[in-house]
């Protein structure tokens, strides 16, 4: 309940609300303020509570607790649908009384739920106005983000181009000089081949030459044997 538990565990209630009454001041006491503060402190009242609990435990100040609690004595429920004090005949019957209350119980909760309704209406544009406010402030930040994102791409992609056309221009320098190394290669080949084949020719002719003039020595030699047995022949005979 409202009073604090720890000070009223033995508080008996009062005679200040009757049950229908009761009823109303708790339903009013879950809707909106200012009534529902006027409900509680009567509630509070209610359970033995003393205005100065009631005023620490809903926010209205001591004035406004007795004055307020002045008005009920004086109006009863209608002070959750009235603002200016209403006089009350002694002279009304019970009954009446009773009609009154149903009346007043209706009257504060239907007023409480169209309060309700007025207030979530009133919070709908506002919130949409914020989303709305939200959103045209975050379109430019969201602009700029594109931006700077496509301008980091753009720079990305050159960048990536750039080391490409380098990479493909070190691959062909790479070619050209393997290429050039190969021509030169096969051309100190052909220099070897052909200076081997002078040196080979060189030989062969060094060595025809050779062999004519042993040629030429063996046959001196022949015919100077062939004479000298001539000679030798001659001389037996004599």
């Amino acid at each position: 309940m409202i009073i604090d538990t720890q000070h009223k565990q033995a508080a008996k209630p009062t005679n200040l609300l009757t049950a229908e009454q009761l009823m109303a001041c708790e339903r009013v006491a879950q809707g909106l303020a200012p009534h529902s503060h006027r409900a509680k402190m009567l509630l509070i009242l209610n359970q033995s509570g003393s205005q100065a609990e009631a005023a620490a435990q809903t926010g209205l100040s001591p004035g406004q607790v007795k004055y307020w609690l002045a008005r009920f004595r004086k109006q009863g429920l209608s002070i959750f649908t009235e603002t200016q004090p209403v006089r009350v005949v002694s002279a009304v019957k019970p009954e009446a009384v009773k009609d009154k209350t149903a009346v007043a119980v209706k009257t504060v909760h239907k007023t409480t739920i169209e309060k309700e309704k007025t207030m979530k209406k009133q919070n709908k544009p506002v919130a949409k106005d914020d989303n709305k406010k939200a959103a045209k402030v975050a379109k430019p930040a969201q602009k700029d983000e594109k931006k700077i994102a496509k301008k980091a791409a753009k720079k990305q992609a050159k960048l990536i181009k750039k080391e490409l056309k380098a990479k493909r221009k070190a691959e062909k320098d790479e070619k050209k000089v393997a290429k050039k190394i190969e021509q030169a290669a096969i051309r100190e080949q052909k220099k070897i081949k052909k200076a081997a084949k002078k040196e080979a020719d060189k030989l062969k002719d060094a060595v025809k030459k050779v062999q004519q003039k042993a040629a030429k020595k063996i046959e001196k030699q022949v015919k100077k044997i062939k004479q000298a047995k001539k000679k030798a022949k001659k001389a037996g005979k004599k």
